[in-house]
């Protein structure tokens, strides 16, 4: 069945009675037709003939299109078409990888802002939406690990005793230490924009900001030294709720439709601080100053992962 619409700037409606010809009918004869009275005054016709209905003529159906309905159905057709076209970038990835410290993190010879951080790993769960084309939100629920450096956390924590007591306490070569410690940990809930660009039919191109919130725990740190009648004893396990943020970016390279190889470098940054408190001691004729510790945390993480895409 085809249907033709008349598009003039005088509206013509033709006659379907056969035998009877093409002529132009009068507003109120236009209106009768569509169900109006037919008997309307002046003022109501010139009012039909300015809106300049388009009629649809079709042996079995009449349409009624306004004005400016053809404008608004190409706008709203040019935009759903992205989400059709692009809404397979929507995706969701678990990766896993290594978690490099930088800066003072990594640093060492000073307990109060230096992290004695190493190498470690890292795994990641990954989700992007793309309400528009190349531009979306995404979300990620991560953790990270990095092995503390215990020889040299151990020194210095020997050093900062012997100095801060003005060498009042001499530890002997032959005194019983007992030192421990663990990893740094941390545990990030981000949220934030993330762009795509597909340069290939199988390859798309990552960037993202995200930003939250970092659950920071320290090395679990425990110091006993045993020598002649003196104790001196340090425990510290004091995680913390801090803001953090990453900025990354990644490539994915699809296998098939639904899965991807998923390759990502992200920086990570958050700020944490505790005490190295000496809160039982004996033996000892002053007080051992705590250490006021404040850590700038910053990593940055290689990993492999693989990307579903929905």
């Amino acid at each position: 069945m085809s249907v033709s619409i008349l598009l003039r700037n005088k509206f013509k409606i033709l006659n379907p009675k056969p035998g009877t010809g093409n002529r132009e009918l009068s507003p109120s004869e236009a209106l009768a037709k569509e169900g109006g009275t037919g008997n309307l005054p002046c003022n109501a016709a010139d009012d039909y003939r300015l809106h300049r209905r388009k009629i649809v003529k079709n042996p079995y159906l009449y349409i009624t299109i306004p004005g400016n309905m053809k404008k608004r159905m190409i706008a709203g057709i040019l935009c759903f078409l992205p989400l059709v076209a692009y809404g397979q970038q929507n995706f969701a990835s678990i990766s896993f990888g290594t978690s490099l410290p930088l800066g003072d993190y990594a640093a060492t010879g000073d307990l109060s802002k230096n992290g004695y951080a190493r190498l470690g790993p890292s795994i990641s769960f990954d989700a992007a939406y793309f309400p528009v084309s190349y531009a979306g939100i995404s979300a990620r629920f991560g953790f990270g690990s990095n092995y503390g450096l215990r020889d040299s956390m151990m020194q210095d924590m020997i050093k900062h005793i012997t100095t801060k007591t003005q060498n009042l306490i001499n530890i002997p070569d032959e005194a019983d230490i007992t030192y421990g410690t663990g990893f740094w940990n941390y545990v990030n809930l981000f949220v934030g924009p993330h762009l795509s660009a597909r340069p290939s039919q199988r390859l798309y191109l990552d960037l993202n900001i995200l930003a939250g919130i970092s659950i920071i725990k320290p090395p679990d740190h425990e110091l006993i030294i045993l020598f002649d009648d003196t104790e001196i004893y340090s425990r510290v396990s004091n995680p913390d709720l801090a803001f953090g943020y990453s900025a990354g970016a990644g490539l994915r390279y699809r296998f098939n439709a639904g899965i991807a190889l998923k390759l990502a470098v992200d920086y990570y940054q958050s700020h944490t601080n505790f005490n190295y408190a000496f809160g039982l001691f004996r033996g000892a004729e002053e007080e051992i100053e705590p250490i006021h510790s404040d850590y700038s945390i910053k990593a940055l993480e290689l990993s492999a992962g693989l990307a579903y895409s929905f």
